[in-house]
């Protein structure tokens, strides 16, 4: 299986680039000072299925070009009518393929490497979901 390859035009608001590489991430853990590696390990060893689904969201869409577009200024008109579009057609494009082949990383990894796997994850979820439900 081949890795796909993404442009990303920039188009509208969104210029994030593509997907980091998690492999990448998981190897961060042993450069951690001690104490930030132990609240990671800890999460490794209580993970549930819910907190990699938070960790795998916030990697593939909450961390990418969806922040370009939260980070602007908020609009009152815009966001209280629902009769207004939120997101344009190329926008939502570039969600959706940047979604899926932060995706593909993560699956792939999973497929190939499941030790690395488990430390992305709760690389992920130590770093970005501690206040999401669990």
């Amino acid at each position: 299986m081949g890795t796909s390859k993404t442009c990303y035009t920039g188009g509208g608001r969104i210029t994030s680039a593509p997907p980091a590489d998690p492999k990448a991430i998981a190897e961060r853990l042993d450069n951690l000072p001690d104490g930030s590696a132990v609240r990671v390990y800890e999460n490794l060893l209580t993970q549930t299925v819910r907190d990699e689904a938070n960790a795998i969201v916030a990697f593939a869409f909450r961390n990418g070009p969806l922040e370009d577009i939260h980070a602007g200024e908020y609009s009152a008109d815009l966001l209280e009518n629902p009769e207004l579009s939120r997101l344009t057609d190329t926008e939502m494009k570039q969600l959706m393929l940047f979604a899926c082949e932060a995706m593909e990383k993560v699956l792939r990894l999973r497929d190939e490497e499941p030790d690395v796997y488990a430390k992305f994850i709760a690389m992920q979820q130590t770093s970005f979901c501690g206040d999401w439900q669990r």
